[in-house]
């Protein structure tokens, strides 16, 4: 209490009157009006600061999915190139023309819908894959036909002669 309302209390008339003097009054309403005003004050300022506690707390939360967002699509990324690489990816820079949008990660932790997105990109973009053709067929080729050849001295006179004139050899005997 103040010196003022103190000394106002010491002005105060005995409890058997009913009547107070004016002055204590106006000191009764002076010190009801400043505490109300501090009140209001009090109240004024316990609002802003559960307004910013709001928006700090929803910065946190915006913050917060954003970071979880950008950790999935990391782990989206990887996984995929992974994937990429054995669907046979010959470069991993393709998979900025993929849409992996249309990837999610499941519950645990693994792609879905990542192999049809690959297929999708082979159909449409076949030169960022290596595509390794194999041929289902068994049979062997055909072989070759086994030249017979003979000697000179297996050949006859006139085998021979023919043999020299089809070759332009010219003869020592």
């Amino acid at each position: 209490m103040s010196e003022t309302a103190t000394n106002a209390a010491d002005a105060a008339p005995n409890s058997t009157s009913n009547t107070f003097s004016a002055d204590y009054v106006k000191e009764l309403r002076a010190e009801n009006k400043a505490t109300r005003l501090r009140t209001q004050e009090l109240e004024t300022q316990l609002a802003h600061a559960a307004e910013s506690g709001k928006k700090l707390e929803l910065d946190f939360s915006n913050k917060e999915k954003a970071i979880s967002e950008q950790a999935k699509q990391a782990a989206i990324r990887s996984e995929m190139k992974v994937h990429a690489l054995k669907a046979g990816m010959v470069d991993l820079d393709g998979l900025k023309l993929l849409d992996l949008s249309k990837i999610q990660l499941n519950e645990a932790g693994e792609l879905e819908n990542a192999d049809a997105v690959l297929k999708q990109a082979k159909d449409s973009k076949p030169w960022l894959f290596n595509i390794t053709t194999s041929t289902s067929s068994t049979a062997s080729p055909p072989k070759a036909s086994e030249v017979k050849t003979k000697s000179a001295l297996e050949m006859s006179a006139d085998e021979l002669a023919a043999f020299e004139k089809q070759h332009g050899i010219k003869s020592r005997f």
